[in-house]
């Protein structure tokens, strides 16, 4: 089931695509403009494509440009993990103070094996130590972070 909620979600974004690439290369190739900063980020590769195959095929009959499945795939998980109001968050928070917002995934990873008295005392004894100190932990207890996400 999931895969054809993904297959009709493919067939559309390409359908979608290529009125959009159509539209676009034909502008582009008759005016021979090209700037990237106009181009839409999602279909930066499939444009760069597109206007290649067009230019080195001159006056030949109009090609299709291929649009590789694996893009498309990629193209809809960035669009859903941007679209993910949690995502857009940590990423805000991060920009904002990206101390705290590492000591904060630190706290909740350890509040899952710990017990709230002794987070307690671990957020206590982070507060009373030095910066020095409290970024040594945090990158010890990211790299014991990074393994168990390994497993």
């Amino acid at each position: 089931m999931k895969r054809d909620i993904l297959r009709d979600c493919v067939k559309q974004l390409e359908s979608t695509l290529e009125l959009t690439l159509e539209s676009t290369r034909e502008s582009l190739v008759s005016s021979r403009v090209y700037r990237e900063s106009t181009l839409p980020c999602l279909h930066r590769e499939l444009y760069r494509e597109s206007l290649v195959d067009s230019r080195e095929g001159g006056d030949s009959p109009k090609q299709e440009a291929y649009v590789d499945p694996k893009v498309v795939q990629q193209m809809l998980q960035g669009v859903a993990k941007n679209m993910n109001p949690a995502y857009r968050k940590a990423k805000e928070a991060r920009k904002k103070d990206e101390y705290q917002w590492r000591l904060n995934r630190i706290y909740k990873w350890m509040r899952k094996s710990y017990s709230s008295h002794r987070m307690i005392d671990i957020q206590k004894k982070i507060m009373r130590s030095s910066k020095s100190e409290v970024l040594d932990w945090l990158r010890g207890m990211e790299e014991a972070y990074a393994q168990t996400k390994v497993r």
